[in-house]
């Protein structure tokens, strides 16, 4: 058996996700609403929703695989750069075929998101290295 995420590593984790894709997202919005309402785009809503559901999965993922293997952690790192790369490329499709308004406007947009995920998803995996590195030296000078 691995190790697993603290308590309050995931509550930590699972805050700053909310408070920079849920709160983050809704003063963006409201501010573009407010000022410059000819840039909110329609499925603007859908922007921080994704990578907020994506961080949540990937709390919960590495919870999981932490648990069951800590040894596939780099290999699960990987996966999820590729799919969450995959799944912005996905939307960034639809809204082109769907809606097909203001599509250089949505694209910016969306990789204003798709960096700041990149940075918490960053973040959170430092954090946890950080972490089970300090724990690894305070179990060995028991």
């Amino acid at each position: 058996m691995g190790h697993v995420l603290r308590r309050n590593e995931r509550r930590e984790f699972i805050f700053t996700l909310l408070v920079i894709f849920g709160v983050g997202g809704a003063i963006m919005g409201y501010l573009m609403w407010q000022f410059k309402p000819e840039l909110l785009i329609k499925w603007y809503p859908a922007m921080p929703l994704i990578y907020l559901l994506l961080g949540l999965a990937l709390v919960w993922a590495l919870d999981k695989i932490l648990y069951r293997d800590p040894r596939k952690l780099l290999t699960f790192f990987l996966v999820l750069r590729s799919f969450k790369t995959l799944i912005t490329i996905l939307v960034t499709l639809l809204y082109f075929f769907i809606v097909n308004e203001n599509t250089t406007l949505f694209f910016l947009t969306l990789m204003i998101f798709y960096f700041a995920y990149l940075i918490v998803e960053t973040w959170i995996f430092y954090r946890y290295e950080q972490r089970r590195q300090h724990r690894h030296k305070a179990e060995k000078v028991k």
